[in-house]
């Protein structure tokens, strides 16, 4: 029996920042390419079919920093 592989769910707009995400949760799960099933959630629904996976990992949004200014 092949084991399931994990899905991972990108809400990131930036493609090339959500492929270097997906490289970098490979990496450290300590997963081949195939065990980790990227998957663009900015531009695709999330599948119907979640129980072909053994889990599912998120990645994230850009964050975004503000600087609040105080007034004196």
């Amino acid at each position: 029996m092949t084991p399931l592989p994990l899905l991972y769910v990108c809400a990131r707009p930036q493609r090339d920042a959500a492929v270097a995400e997906w490289a970098s949760f490979r990496d450290g799960l300590g997963v081949r390419d195939d065990d980790l099933v990227h998957h663009d959630l900015v531009r695709e629904p999330l599948p119907a079919d979640l129980e072909r996976y053994a889990a599912v990992v998120v990645g994230g949004q850009p964050v975004q920093r503000h600087r609040h200014r105080q007034d004196r």
